[in-house]
C-alpha cells in the first residue's frame, strides 16, 4: 500500500471518489501506472493535481474542460477581454511549456491552461517530432555544465559534471538505426565521454564494429576506462536497418566489480551472450577529472584529432563517425529494472529523479537562428549542439541549416505530437502563425463594443502609462523580440542564448484590468456551457460538445447513477495508449470513449424511460452502450407453463439483416438495355446475380474432396431450391420517394409502381431457361397477384411443360420464403411448391403450397441419356435482366420470357439441396431464415450451395473486362481441397456494367421482425403473455389450429394462467454455440427421438447425440480454444456499466437475480442418468457368469476408464 502525506486517504479520496475498497484500488492502480519514482512521497496537493487532469468528473477547474466552444472564432469566447491580449497570453503560455519538468509539474501546467491555449496548442502552434541523422561528418556535443549554450539555469546553483557517474550506478538508453549505406567496415562511435585533463585516462565509450564471422551482424561494445584500467563488454546486434532500443546498464556491485548489462528492445541479454573482451579494472570510481568544465559528452563520433589520438592511445581503438540515426537518448544516474524500461520504451518520459540527460531530438530542421540546438529535457539544462566537420581542415562548426542532420520521423510509436511544441522562438513558423492570428484579433478588438478599455474612464490608464513610460495598450506585432544566436559568424559557440525573451508591453493597470476581463470571459463561457445539460442531442454527441464534468449531473437528472465503465484505469489508457494490442496512439482516450458511451445512453433515455419495465428497455440499455446483446446476452422471461412442442419452439425478435438490393431508386424504372440482342448477354445498365455451372457431390458424404472431378454438373434427380426475397412497398412510401433529392422527376418512377411482372429467379440449361418463377400483378395499381412457375424438365422437349399458378398472393407485405422441389418417381416427376412469410406479420397469413405430378413415358431412359435438364447438365441460377435471342425454344413462350427477366426486389438468401426436402424440413426453414436443419442432422451432405446476405457486410466490386463483379461467399461445405486451400465448388457473382452501382451500396440493411428457433430448446421462455381464445375468420382458425367458437365468452377449461414473474439476464459463451447448433435442428420430435431410444437407457451417454456432436465440431480447429479470461473481461465491462441501470429497469414486483455470467452445457452436450444392471436382460449361462458378475467391481472412477483417459489427454 502506498503511504500518502497529510492523510490523503481520508481527505482526497472522500472528495474525488467514494471511500470504498474498490475505489481505493483504482487510485492505487492509477498512481502506480504513472511510473514516478517518488510515488510514496506524493502529497495531497499532488494527488489533487493528478485527479484534476485524469478524473474530469469532479468539478469545473478550467475552460479547457468545455467542449462546446468553437475557439476558431473570437466572438465565441472573447467578450470583455482584448483578443490581442488573449493571443499574447496564449503564445506566452505555450512558450513556457514545461518541456523539462516532472510529470506533476506537467499536469499542473495542463490543468491551468485555458481552453483557448489548448486549442492553439493543438491546432495552430507548430509542433515537431523527429530524430538525429548522423552522416559521418556531424556530431552532437553536450557540454557537461549549465549555462554553456542557453542562459536558462539557476545562477546561484550552477552545476557541472552531471554526466560523471563517479562511484554510483548509471545506465544509458537510446534508439539507434544503422543506415543501409553504412558498410560498417570500421569502428564507429555512438557516444563517449573522456576527460580532457592532461594525462588523465578516464571515460567511457560505446561503439560498433564489424563482425567478421557473420555479415548479418555487427558488434556493439561498451568500454570503461578508469586511470588506465579498462573493461570492454560486447554483444552482437543485427544489421537490419530499423530502429532498435538499447539500454546499457552499469552496476557497481558492492563497490568491487562493475557489471555491464545490455537490454535490447526490452529484452535483457543473458550473461552467456555478453562477451567480456578485456577486464583489468582495479579502480571502480571515476575521479573529478571527468567533471572538468571542458569535458563534453559526444554523440556520433570523435570531437577532434587530439581526442581521436587519445582514444587510440588509451582504448587502443581507431574510430570513425557513426552513419545512422539516434533518437531518445536518456542518461540515468541509477539502474532501472526491466518493467520501468518497458513501460517507457515507446513513449516520451518526464524529468524525474536520477535522469541526468534527456535528448529527444525533436527540434525541427531548417535554416533559422539556433537551429542546431538539441534541447535537454531532463531538467538539468545541459543542452547539446549539432556540429559539422569541415572536409578541408577537419574542424567542427555550428551549421546554419540542419536539414541534412534532422528528420521528422520519430522512433517512438507512442510519441504524441501535441506534447512536443517547438519552443525555439526563432523558428519562423511560430511568428508566421502568431502574426496571422494577431491580425484577426486586432480586427475583432476594433469592432468589439464590450472590450474593457471602453467600459472604464481613459484617464485611469493615462496616469499609469505616464508613470511607467509604457503604452496604455500595445498591439503592435513588430514589438515581438527574438533571441540572439549563440554562435558567431564563423560558426563557433560564443554567448549563451535563450529560447524566448520575456517582454513587458503594457502598463500595470492595463494588465490588471485585462486579468479581470479574462476572468469574466471564462465565467461567461462556463455559464453558457451549462445549457448543454438540458439540451443533449445527436448533434452535440457527433460534434463532441458535451463536457465530461456535466455527465454525472446529467445522469442524476434522468435518475441514473454515474459509474466508471472501465476498470483499472491507467495513465497510458488516459493518454490514448494501450487501448488495443498494437503500440499506437489512439484518436480517443479511455475517458473520451467512456464519455461517448454515457452520452449515447443519455440521448436514448426517452426511448429507455418510455419502455421501462419491458424487454425493449433492457435491449435499449445494451444498445445505447454499443453492446450487441444478441451475441452473448440472454434475456429470459421464465414461465411455469411448459408446453414443449414445435409451435412453441420459435421466438419472434427484431433483427438487423442484410440483403442484396435490386431496387435502385435511380435506375428502377429505366428499361434494360443490351449491347447486342443477338447474343446471350446481361443488361448493360442493370445488375444480375449468377451462380454458374452448379455442381453437386457425386457421393453423398461430408468430407471435403481433393479434386473438383468428384463433383458433377446439375442439381441432380431430386433437388430443392429455396429463396428468401422481399420488396419495398412503394405504395406506402410514395411521399418518401417523391421527396428524394436523387429523383429529379416523379414521372421517372412511373408513380412509384413496380413492374407488373417480376422474375424472382430462373434456372438455365444450355443457356436457355428450364425453370422460371414469376410474380404477376392483378393490375398495375394492385399489390395482389399470382405466382407463376414454368418448368421444362426435359431438354428440347416442350411436351411436358409445367405452367402452374398460385392465386391471390401479395409479395409486398413481408419477406417471403419460396421453395420448389423435384422428386423422381417411376415414370413420373413430382414438383412441390411452397410460398410463405419468412417475416412475422401482425396479420395472420396462410402458407400456399401446391403439388404437381408430371407423368413421363420411359423416364428412366431419358434420365440415362442425360435428357433431364437438372441432372448431369450445366445449370445456372440467375436473378436479373438478361437477353435471350428470339429464335430459341424457351419454356414454350419466347416473347414472355424474353420480355420479363426484371427483378426489382431484395434477395436475402438462396439455397440448393440435392434432395427433395420434407414438409417438416421446409416448415423449419421458412420459420427461421438461418435454419438449414434436415432429418439426418447433417445438412452439409445435401447442401449444394448456400449464399446468404443476412450476415454479409463487405461490398467490394472488382473491375473485370469492363464489367464490375462482386463475389459472394458460399456458406455450405460443398468444397474441394486445391493446393491445401479449401475452395468452394459453386460461386455466386453479382455483376454490372453500370458504374452508378459503384457509388451506392447494394448490400443494405434493415430491421425485420423474424422468427428464430429458441437457442435452448428444452427451456422455454415467453415474453408474450397475451392469449387469443378464438378467431372469427375461418382462415385464422385453420392457421392457428384454434377451432373454438367465436365469440368466446368463457375461459376454456384447459387454459393455464401463468403466474410466474421472474426474469434473468445472463451472459453465456454457449449462446453463440447454441445459436449455430439450432440451425441444424429442424424438428423437435426428431431431436427428442435421439434421446429416447430404448437401447440408450443403460448407456452412460447418448450415442446418437455424440455422433452428431462429433460431426458438428469437426469444422472447428482443435488448436483454437476459448479464452475464458477474455470473455470474463467482457462481462466485467458489461457488469460495470449496466448493473445498476438494469436493476432500475426491472419492475419491483418481478423476481430478478441480477446480471450473471453463466457456465452451462450446449444443446449437444446433455447429462444422462446411467441405469444399472445393463446385462440383466441376458439369460444366465456358465460362460456369462465367468465374464460378468452382478456384484459391481469397485472402481474409484464414477465414469468409464476410456472417458477419463480422453479427458486427461485433452488437457
Amino acid at each position: 500500500m502506498i503511504q500518502y502525506k497529510n492523510n490523503f486517504y481520508e481527505n482526497t479520496t472522500a472528495k474525488y471518489l467514494n471511500n470504498t475498497k474498490t475505489n481505493t484500488e483504482k487510485i492505487e492502480n492509477l498512481l502506480k501506472s504513472l511510473n514516478l519514482y517518488e510515488n510514496k512521497e506524493l502529497s495531497t496537493t499532488d494527488i489533487v493535481k493528478i485527479f484534476k487532469l485524469n478524473e474530469q468528473y469532479n468539478g469545473l477547474f478550467s475552460s479547457n474542460q468545455l467542449l462546446d466552444v468553437d475557439y476558431n472564432f473570437f466572438r465565441n469566447h472573447v467578450f470583455f477581454d482584448s483578443a490581442v491580449s488573449k493571443v499574447d497570453y496564449c503564445f506566452e503560455r505555450i512558450l513556457s511549456y514545461p518541456y523539462d519538468k516532472t510529470y506533476l509539474e506537467f499536469i499542473d501546467f495542463k490543468n491551468k491552461n485555458s481552453g483557448y491555449v489548448d486549442y492553439i496548442l493543438k491546432n495552430e502552434f507548430p509542433k515537431s517530432t523527429g530524430s538525429l541523422v548522423l552522416n559521418g561528418d556531424n556530431i552532437v556535443i553536450v557540454y557537461d555544465t549549465q549555462g554553456k549554450i542557453l542562459n536558462d539555469y539557476n545562477k546561484k546553483e550552477k552545476k557541472l559534471g552531471i554526466l560523471n557517474p563517479r562511484l554510483g550506478n548509471f545506465s544509458i538508453e537510446f534508439n539507434y538505426k544503422i543506415k543501409e549505406e553504412n558498410a560498417l567496415d570500421l569502428n564507429q562511435v555512438l557516444f563517449y565521454k573522456k576527460s580532457n585533463v592532461q594525462n588523465s585516462e578516464e571515460g567511457y565509450m560505446c561503439y560498433i564494429c564489424p563482425d567478421n564471422s557473420d555479415v548479418l551482424f555487427c558488434k556493439l561494445k561498451f568500454l570503461i576506462s578508469v586511470k588506465g584500467s579498462v573493461k570492454i563488454s560486447s554483444i552482437k546486434i543485427r544489421k537490419n536497418y530499423i530502429y532498435h532500443n538499447l539500454v546499457i546498464d552499469i552496476n557497481n556491485l558492492n563497490k568491487n566489480m562493475m557489471k555491464t548489462s545490455f537490454i535490447v528492445d526490452g529484452i535483457k541479454i543473458q550473461d552467456k551472450f555478453v562477451t567480456i573482451e578485456e577486464d583489468n579494472l582495479s579502480i571502480l570510481e571515476f575521479s573529478n577529472d571527468l567533471s572538468d568544465n571542458n569535458t563534453p559528452f559526444i554523440i556520433g563520433g570523435s570531437y577532434d584529432i587530439n581526442q581521436n589520438t587519445f582514444l587510440h592511445k588509451v582504448f587502443n581503438v581507431d574510430v570513425n563517425n557513426f552513419i545512422g540515426e539516434i533518437d531518445e537518448l536518456r542518461f540515468f544516474g541509477l539502474n532501472r529494472n526491466i518493467d520501468q524500461i518497458k513501460n517507457n520504451i515507446n513513449t516520451n518520459i518526464y524529468a524525474q529523479k536520477g535522469l541526468s540527460l534527456y535528448l529527444k531530438f525533436n527540434e525541427p530542421s531548417g535554416s533559422y537562428t539556433n537551429a542546431a540546438l538539441c534541447v535537454d529535457s531532463s531538467g538539468n539544462k545541459i543542452h547539446g549542439i549539432i556540429l559539422v566537420k569541415d572536409e578541408v581542415d577537419q574542424t567542427y562548426s555550428i551549421p546554419v541549416d540542419t536539414s541534412s542532420y534532422k528528420n521528422n520521423l520519430t522512433s517512438l510509436t507512442l510519441e504524441k505530437l501535441e506534447e512536443n511544441p517547438v519552443l525555439n522562438l526563432n523558428y519562423p513558423l511560430i511568428s508566421e502563425k502568431r502574426n496571422k492570428i494577431y491580425e484577426k484579433a486586432k480586427e475583432f478588438d476594433s469592432k468589439n463594443p464590450n472590450i474593457i478599455f471602453k467600459l472604464l474612464p481613459a484617464h485611469y490608464f493615462i496616469e499609469s502609462s505616464n508613470f511607467q513610460n509604457l503604452p496604455i495598450y500595445n498591439n503592435n506585432i513588430e514589438s515581438f523580440v527574438l533571441p540572439e544566436s549563440f554562435s558567431n559568424e564563423s560558426g563557433q559557440l560564443e554567448n549563451p542564448s535563450q529560447l524566448k525573451i520575456n517582454q513587458t508591453k503594457n502598463n500595470d493597470l492595463s494588465n490588471i484590468v485585462l486579468i479581470w476581463a479574462r476572468f469574466f470571459d471564462q465565467l461567461k463561457v462556463q455559464m453558457k456551457s451549462i445549457e448543454s445539460i438540458l439540451n443533449i442531442d445527436y448533434d452535440s454527441l457527433n460534434q463532441n460538445k458535451i463536457a465530461s464534468v456535466y455527465l454525472p449531473l446529467m445522469c442524476q437528472l434522468y435518475g441514473f447513477e454515474f459509474e466508471e465503465i472501465f476498470d483499472s484505469i491507467t495513465q497510458k489508457k488516459i493518454n490514448n495508449q494501450n487501448l488495443v494490442y498494437e503500440d499506437v496512439v489512439n484518436d480517443l482516450s479511455i475517458r473520451a470513449i467512456q464519455n461517448k458511451l454515457w452520452q449515447k445512453f443519455l440521448i436514448n433515455t426517452q426511448d429507455f424511460l418510455k419502455s421501462k419495465g419491458t424487454q425493449h428497455a433492457i435491449k435499449s440499455a445494451f444498445s445505447s452502450f454499443g453492446i450487441d446483446y444478441s451475441k452473448l446476452i440472454d434475456i429470459k422471461e421464465h414461465t411455469s407453463y411448459f408446453d414443449l412442442s414445435n409451435k412453441n419452439l420459435f421466438v419472434v425478435e427484431d433483427k438487423k439483416v442484410n440483403y442484396l438490393s435490386f431496387d435502385n431508386l435511380i435506375n428502377l424504372r429505366n428499361d434494360p438495355s443490351y449491347e447486342d440482342l443477338a447474343q446471350y448477354i446481361f443488361s448493360s445498365n442493370k445488375q444480375i446475380l449468377e451462380i454458374s455451372d452448379i455442381r453437386r457431390r457425386e457421393n453423398i458424404q461430408n468430407d471435403i474432396q481433393n479434386s473438383v472431378n468428384t463433383h458433377i454438373q446439375g442439381l441432380g434427380k431430386n433437388w430443392t431450391l429455396e429463396t428468401f426475397f422481399g420488396f419495398n412497398d412503394f405504395v406506402e412510401k410514395y411521399q418518401e420517394i417523391k421527396n428524394s433529392v436523387k429523383i429529379k422527376s416523379i414521372s421517372v418512377i412511373n408513380e412509384n409502381k413496380y413492374k407488373s411482372i417480376q422474375n424472382i429467379f430462373r434456372i438455365n440449361t444450355q443457356n436457355n431457361p428450364c425453370l422460371s418463377v414469376y410474380f404477376i400483378k392483378e393490375n398495375q395499381d394492385s399489390v395482389m397477384g399470382k405466382i407463376n412457375v414454368k418448368i421444362q424438365p426435359l431438354i428440347d422437349n416442350s411436351n411436358y411443360l409445367v405452367d402452374e399458378y398460385i392465386e391471390n398472393i401479395s409479395i409486398f407485405d413481408a419477406i417471403k420464403y419460396f421453395s420448389i422441389s423435384q422428386k423422381i418417381n417411376e415414370n413420373s416427376i413430382t414438383y412441390k411448391i411452397c410460398i410463405s412469410n419468412a417475416e412475422d406479420c401482425h396479420v395472420l397469413t396462410p402458407d400456399f403450397t401446391k403439388e404437381i405430378i408430371l407423368n413421363i413415358t420411359d423416364l428412366n431412359t431419358k434420365i440415362s441419356t442425360d435428357k433431364l435438364c437438372f441432372y448431369n447438365n450445366e445449370n445456372t441460377f440467375a436473378i436479373g435482366n438478361f437477353n435471350y435471342p428470339v429464335n430459341s425454344n424457351i419454356l414454350g413462350d419466347d416473347n414472355f420470357v424474353i420480355q420479363n427477366t426484371s427483378f426489382e426486389g431484395q434477395i436475402y438468401a438462396v439455397r440448393a439441396w440435392q434432395k427433395d426436402l420434407s414438409d417438416s424440413e421446409i416448415h423449419s426453414h421458412k420459420f427461421d431464415m438461418h435454419n438449414i436443419g434436415v432429418e439426418e442432422f447433417e445438412p452439409s451432405k445435401d447442401l449444394v450451395f448456400n449464399f446468404s446476405f443476412l450476415d454479409f457486410y463487405e461490398e467490394n466490386f472488382v473491375d473485370t473486362n469492363n464489367q464490375y463483379e462482386m463475389s459472394i461467399i458460399d456458406q455450405s461445405d460443398n468444397a474441394v481441397l486445391i493446393n491445401n486451400q479449401i475452395t468452394n465448388v459453386n460461386t455466386c457473382i453479382v455483376k454490372t456494367k453500370n458504374q452508378d452501382y459503384l457509388n451506392q451500396k447494394i448490400i443494405r440493411q434493415k430491421v425485420a421482425r423474424l422468427r428464430s428457433k429458441m437457442k435452448s430448446i428444452d427451456n422455454l421462455f415467453y415474453s408474450n403473455r397475451v392469449n387469443i381464445h378464438s378467431f372469427k375468420e375461418e382462415q385464422n382458425k385453420q392457421t392457428t389450429e384454434n377451432i373454438r367458437s367465436f365469440p368466446s365468452n368463457t375461459v376454456p377449461k384447459e387454459f393455464y394462467y401463468d403466474d410466474t414473474s421472474k426474469i434473468s439476464i445472463e451472459m453465456s459463451i454457449v449462446k453463440v454455440l447454441n445459436e449455430d447448433i439450432s440451425k441444424i435442428i429442424f424438428d423437435l420430435e426428431s431431436f427428442t427421438s435421439l434421446l429416447s431410444k430404448n437401447m440408450s437407457i443403460h448407456s452412460y451417454s447418448y450415442k446418437s447425440l455424440e455422433e452428431i456432436r462429433s460431426k458438428y465440431f469437426e469444422k472447428f480447429d482443435d488448436k483454437k480454444y476459448i479464452k475464458y479470461s477474455s470473455i470474463g473481461g467482457i462481462f466485467k465491462y458489461f457488469d460495470n456499466i449496466l448493473t445498476n441501470i438494469l436493476q432500475d429497469i426491472i419492475p419491483a414486483g418481478t423476481q430478478y437475480d441480477g446480471f450473471n455470467f453463466v457456465y452451462e452445457s450446449h444443446t449437444l452436450e446433455r447429462h444422462k442418468y446411467e441405469h444399472k444392471n445393463k446385462y440383466s436382460k441376458i439369460s444366465l449361462s456358465p460362460d456369462f457368469e465367468e465374464k460378468h458378475s452382478y456384484s459391481r467391481h469397485k472402481n474409484n472412477n464414477r465414469r468409464p476408464f476410456l472417458y477419463n483417459s480422453n479427458r486427461s489427454s485433452d488437457t
